[in-house]
């Protein structure tokens, strides 16, 4: 998977323009970034953003159809998405799984405790079911 290295300074501007990847024509070229400035950016907390690997028309060929279980196929779903929205998979984003993770311990709004399919703090909780 290619990735492209924003500076801190950069990284949540340009992370969450709707048009980020490679609709926004971003290339490294374009940002004078090189694989040194990509451990900078790491080095300093900056954010790697990847550019789309599967097409809308590969995923939705893959996936139609699709009889497997909750359990056996929701998190190469999520990757899959992850993939061709260009968006990096919760373990390249985290791989310890301290703010993006598969299977987060949450506390639910009705109260007690329970697992989110896919959680990212601050933005999302995603729950799968099956047909």
């Amino acid at each position: 998977m290619r990735s492209l290295c924003l500076p801190p300074s950069t990284a949540r501007g340009q992370y969450d323009e709707p048009t980020h990847g490679a609709n926004a024509g971003l290339d490294a070229g374009t940002l004078g970034l090189d694989e040194a400035n990509c451990q900078a950016a790491d080095d300093a907390g900056g954010e790697r953003v990847t550019e789309p690997t599967l097409t809308p028309a590969a995923f939705a060929a893959k996936w139609k159809g699709v009889e497997t279980t909750e359990k056996a196929s929701s998190q190469s779903h999520f990757i899959d998405l992850c993939r061709m929205l260009g968006e990096p998979t919760p373990h390249e984003a985290d791989p310890i799984g301290s703010f993006y993770a598969f299977e987060k311990r949450v506390a639910k709004a009705g109260g007690g405790d329970g697992f989110a399919d896919v959680w990212k703090r601050d933005f999302f909780a995603w729950e799968y079911k099956g047909k």
